[in-house]
């Protein structure tokens, strides 16, 4: 998918006149979101988006033109905008492209191809699970939502002062946000593990649900009880008794999961 991404900005670059600095942006991303509830699916968007921006410079002067979609004669019409816009842009003397520096692009495995060939149903099912298993932990747990998402990009630059490099990467996470009830106070908190791919890094991973009541039933707490209208969100004072590691969820009273792929 790059390949081709890339060869649309090297046919944009092609068409530079003598006296002008093309640059060409191309990119193709998608996302999906599942909400489940209630061992139901509440929620469900799935997106895709692309486009070309190209930035023209000449005589001191820069255009930029952008289209959200890659069919050849929109292409054709953004460069010509570009062009068309240069008369409103001040003179810069400084204006220009970046110019290769030599050193190499140090290679990442940020694509995975079993993470974009994962099955919509199995994705599902993993926010089911997770529903599932922070629910059988406790009967003072309450399921506000768990969730799946997942992403991909991949996008391609070419200019005419050489630069030519596409690349992609997507990824994807589970969380569910949780409360629990108990003692006549309610608390609520976050918890993470991390893995490269579904099925990588399985939703066992986190403790057992006897370990996990074990924890919940921690005397010890940071937390104090909770005022009515009370709002709380990640990174705010209110922090787990438990300490954070690969595999492991920090517990009060309650259990906050996320798993996070890629």
């Amino acid at each position: 998918m790059s390949d081709e991404l890339l060869a649309i900005a090297d046919r944009v670059v092609a068409q530079a006149q003598p006296s002008e600095e093309i640059e060409a942006f191309v990119a193709r991303g998608g996302e999906t979101e599942i909400k489940v509830y209630g061992g139901e699916v509440e929620d469900f968007v799935s997106a895709m988006s692309e486009g070309v921006g190209i930035r023209v410079i000449r005589d001191g002067q820069t255009g930029f033109a952008y289209a959200g979609t890659l069919d050849e004669a929109s292409v054709a019409e953004v460069l010509a905008e570009a062009r068309d816009n240069l008369q409103f842009g001040s003179v810069d003397e400084h204006a220009g492209l970046a110019q290769p520096d030599g050193v190499a692009i140090a290679p990442q495995e940020l694509w995975s191809d079993a993470m974009a060939e994962f099955a919509t149903d199995a994705k599902i099912d993993l926010a089911l699970r997770l529903e599932r298993q922070v629910l059988a932990a406790d009967d003072r747990i309450r399921i506000d939502a768990a969730h799946y998402a997942d992403a991909f990009g991949d996008a391609a630059v070419a200019t005419t002062t050489g630069i030519r490099e596409s690349g992609r990467e997507n990824g994807c996470y589970v969380s569910v946000s949780t409360l629990a009830d108990g003692d006549g106070e309610t608390q609520t908190g976050f918890g993470f593990s991390v893995g490269r791919e579904p099925g990588q890094q399985p939703l066992f991973l986190f403790p057992k649900p006897a370990k996990i009541q074990q924890r919940v039933h921690q005397p010890e707490r940071t937390a104090g009880p909770l005022r009515s209208g009370d709002r709380l969100g990640i990174g705010q004072d209110r922090k787990p008794s438990g300490q954070l590691g690969p595999g492991q969820v920090g517990l009060l009273s309650w259990i906050g999961v996320a798993v996070i792929f890629g």
